[in-house]
């Protein structure tokens, strides 16, 4: 079989982000619930690194949520961040 392509989907507009943390920059992805991966970003970890995630996450559409490695450690100040401004 040749030539076999599947059906481009509509984005929902409901988001789900996944954060790979690190000690300087994190690395984000923007996966619609229906359409999959959107877009990935990186940013620094500070505040304006936050802050920039957040508003380029929204541009997506509804978030859902976020996945974030690291809680515990490299991801504690973007989550704490994210709790905050929910």
């Amino acid at each position: 079989m040749t030539g076999l392509s599947l059906p481009e989907v509509a984005p929902s507009g409901h988001i789900v982000v996944g954060v790979d943390t690190h000690k300087h920059a994190h690395v984000a992805a923007v996966l619609d619930t229906t359409a999959g991966l959107q877009s990935t970003l990186s940013v620094s970890a500070d505040r304006n690194g936050f802050e920039r995630l957040l508003a380029w996450a929204g541009s997506f559409g509804r978030i859902i949520a976020f996945g974030i490695e690291g809680t515990g450690s490299y991801g504690a100040s973007l989550t704490d961040f994210l709790r905050s401004s929910a």
